[in-house]
């Protein structure tokens, strides 16, 4: 769970997912822990980046000045992805210098009754 929350934005959704089963879970639910397992261990020496560089790359050279940092955010939500009590699953990421600097994906406490009202109710940072 550390990982997931402090160093690692790519495995958190996956790492959340698992966490809720954790007391209980069934074999497939066991092989998707161990595949994240597997994941983790084949990029452990992935890291983040942060540089105006590394900006200029994840956005294109276009309209980035040589030597400033700008903040990015993306929010996204899914509508009624939970079967078992239709709530919606929302999250955020924010960069600065092209690397990851907050990040969160979690379950909506309240149903949302459009695919409008899920994006709404997403986290924000």
């Amino acid at each position: 769970m550390y990982a997931a929350v402090h160093t690692r934005p790519d495995a958190a959704f996956s790492t959340g997912q698992l966490a809720r089963v954790f007391q209980c879970p069934n074999e497939e639910q066991v092989a998707a822990g161990e595949r994240l397992a597997k994941y983790l261990g084949q990029t452990a020496t992935v890291g983040l980046q942060y540089s105006a560089a590394a900006q200029r790359r994840q956005k294109g050279a276009n309209g980035v000045e040589p030597g400033r940092l700008f903040l990015t955010a993306f929010s996204d939500a899914s509508w009624a992805s939970e079967p078992e009590d239709m709530t919606s699953v929302g999250g955020f990421i924010c960069y600065v210098g092209g690397g990851p600097t907050a990040w969160e994906s979690k379950k909506q406490v309240d149903q949302a009754l459009s695919s409008v009202e899920s994006e709404y109710m997403a986290p924000v940072p």
